[in-house]
């Protein structure tokens, strides 16, 4: 069970940041979009819209982490001077059916799955803020070996 006294003051935060007439929710608290999430410059797009899902347990420690953005999403590669696909940009759906409409309903309209793990959550000061400023640094070098990074750092903090 989400927390809905939280995703409503998230929302509104959101409403704040990004305009309220750019922020659209589900009326069960299950998602939210924005559709004029700005972008770094090494992607093809200056603005992508996103949809943000918000776990069962959001507000009861959960973090964000799933996310859907724009299919035409692609990022400039220095090494071939071409624009290419994220990597850990997934075109398959998070671990459990997204509530906010079926598989078939996603490609229809071509939303892709992007996963974000922020391993700084706090489940008291993280937010939906936040998590979009960790969606913004992945993608502005979203050909970086996150992976090696992380594990870096897990083992650094040992």
């Amino acid at each position: 069970m989400r927390d809905n006294k939280r995703i409503n003051a998230e929302i509104k935060l959101a409403c704040q940041v990004y305009g309220a007439n750019h922020v659209l929710w589900a009326p069960d608290g299950s998602w939210i979009k924005i559709s004029v999430f700005p972008l770094p410059p090494n992607l093809n797009m200056k603005i992508t819209e996103i949809i943000i899902i918000f776990p069962e347990q959001y507000g009861y420690g959960a973090p964000l982490r799933d996310c859907f953005v724009n299919p035409d999403l692609k990022a400039w590669n220095p090494k071939t001077n071409q624009l290419v696909e994220l990597p850990h940009y997934y075109q398959q759906y998070p671990y459990t059916k997204p509530p906010i409409g079926s598989k078939e309903e996603f490609v229809r309209k071509q939303w892709r799955y992007l996963c974000i793990h922020e391993k700084n959550w706090h489940p008291q000061k993280s937010n939906i803020v936040t998590f979009l400023q960790y969606v913004n640094f992945f993608l502005s070098d979203p050909l970086r070996d996150w992976k090696s990074l992380f594990e870096s750092y897990e083992t650094r903090k040992r």
